[in-house]
């Protein structure tokens, strides 16, 4: 794929690839920009713009070795986001660097840093880095509630176990329940997320987040037409089921936060239909800009194989709620 630097009457579009390296602790790489530039003095992920006619996995290259005197050897498509600056719109194309060959220097004398990702707050970054920020907060797993608990109270201490593992991203999922029962078991469980410092995302109508005090929502794939516009404001989590590039074209186009791609693998409820596989997950994902979790027939093994497909991680609910000892945070 090759992208150049267009020049509208309006404002010029810059192109840029961006890499994110991460060590085994879990940090992120970042770097000063230089105080004569653009946004100077800010911190930024590496890369730099994509010249004209020059593919973005080689511009992505070029910048890392230039700047960082680094061979990437591999990297993943995560993400793309667009902002608009009063002088230019640029557009950041995201990839996890997943092997790459010497030891990072700022060859520009510029400032680099490892920091854990909660810890990203504390440094200025350039507006367009926001979407990156935010998907950076995002755990490895999307943990989705079971339906087979006979209590609100038998749920809560499943969940809260959960929480204690590792988990801080959840959606409760039952569609056997009336709507006044999910309320009253949401609120419940918002209570307890809020109290242990996860996320809840709620499986139900948007208009039921604020009432319950959850986190966002999860919207089906089959409920996407329904919507025109984002149907909750911008500090609240919009995620979406998407199957096919239509269904991740209109999650794009309501400002989803990220979406569920499936099914990965063969699952137990529903055994008659056709996984995509790993070629299908990247294939769906290479076309859309917007941050991925692997769904369908997951596992914690799996996290590492989705990451290097260019998922965020995986989404399940078997592989979190079956063995209540496993420790989820070191998956």
């Amino acid at each position: 794929m090759s992208v150049s630097i267009v020049s509208t009457e309006a404002k010029n579009i810059v192109e840029v690839a961006v890499g994110l390296f991460f060590d085994t602790d879990g940090k992120v790489l970042v770097a000063q920009r230089p105080e004569h530039v653009h946004q100077g003095g800010k911190w930024e992920f590496p890369g730099g713009k994509v010249h004209a006619d020059e593919p973005i996995e080689q511009a992505l290259q070029r910048e890392l070795l230039e700047e960082l005197g680094v061979q990437t050897n591999s990297a993943s498509f995560l993400m793309r986001c667009q902002h608009e600056y009063s002088d230019c719109s640029v557009v950041l194309h995201v990839f996890r660097i997943t092997d790459y060959e010497g030891n990072v220097v700022g060859m520009e004398n510029q400032p680099v840093a490892w920091v854990y990702p909660a810890d990203l707050a504390k440094y200025e970054f350039p507006d367009a880095d926001r979407t990156i920020l935010d998907t950076l907060l995002l755990p490895d797993i999307y943990a989705i509630t079971p339906s087979d608990y006979k209590t609100v109270d038998e749920l809560c201490r499943m969940v809260s176990n959960a929480i204690e593992r590792g988990i801080s991203l959840l959606q409760f999922r039952n569609h056997s329940i009336d709507d006044a029962t999910y309320i009253q078991q949401a609120r419940a469980l918002s209570d307890l997320c809020h109290g242990k410092g996860a996320r809840l995302i709620l499986n139900r109508e948007p208009s039921m987040v604020e009432q319950c005090g959850a986190h966002g929502v999860h919207l089906a794939s089959k409920y996407l037409k329904s919507y025109t516009k984002r149907p909750l404001p911008e500090n609240y989590i919009v995620a979406a089921s998407c199957h096919n590039e239509q269904e991740l074209k209109l999650a794009s186009s309501l400002g989803a936060s990220f979406v569920l791609i499936s099914p990965v693998k063969k699952t137990a409820s529903h055994p008659h239909t056709v996984p995509i596989g790993w070629d299908g997950f990247r294939s769906l994902k290479s076309g859309s800009g917007l941050p991925a979790y692997a769904l369908g027939g997951m596992n914690l093994e799996d996290c590492a194989e989705a990451r290097c497909n260019g998922a965020v991680g995986v989404a399940m609910i078997r592989g979190v709620w079956c063995d209540q000892d496993t420790d989820l945070a070191s998956s």
